[in-house]
């Protein structure tokens, strides 16, 4: 199985990982540095939580960018991607530029709080999930009446799961 991958952190990364651990190839696409940009280290998560994929640059934006990551989609099995929704199309690298060319691809989209609808285009982290859910409220209140935060990002690890199953 090979995936291509657009997550940097949060439940589509968990389910990116998951697949590598299980002996996917996962190819883990980033943007290149900007021009007069610094090259940035990876921090410390990207060693254990991309561990065992292959990196590569890919500037979206530009045509022979969008080409090219099109060309790795024509044989891959599974695209993950957690942007947004509607950045993808806009890129010209959603569902319906991939199937055209891979009519097989599995195309997971992550976003915090889905496609449509009202809150789509709601950023989503793990701690937010929790609160929409109502989990943070179960929780024994710490200092100032407030819910601490948990120690584990439990909806990240859940999403993750889910999609990597799905995948």
């Amino acid at each position: 199985m090979t995936v291509l991958d657009f997550a940097t952190v949060g439940p589509a990364a968990r389910a990116s990982r998951w697949l590598a651990d299980y002996g996917a190839t996962v190819v883990k696409i980033g943007a290149p540095p900007k021009a007069g940009g610094v090259q940035i280290i990876p921090p410390a998560y990207a060693y254990s939580g991309h561990r065992g994929m292959q990196r590569c640059q890919i500037d979206l934006k530009a045509d022979a960018g969008r080409e090219a990551f099109l060309t790795l989609a024509e044989t891959a099995d599974v695209v993950i991607e957690s942007f947004r929704p509607g950045v993808v199309d806009r890129l010209g690298v959603g569902y319906a530029a991939v199937s055209a060319r891979n009519l097989g691809i599995v195309y997971c989209s992550t976003s915090g709080y889905g496609q449509t609808g009202p809150a789509s285009q709601w950023a989503g982290h793990d701690v937010n999930y929790l609160a929409a859910g109502g989990f943070l409220h179960c929780n024994e209140r710490g200092p100032g009446g407030k819910p601490p935060l948990p120690g584990a990002t439990v909806a990240d690890a859940a999403g993750g799961g889910m999609q990597a199953v799905m995948a």
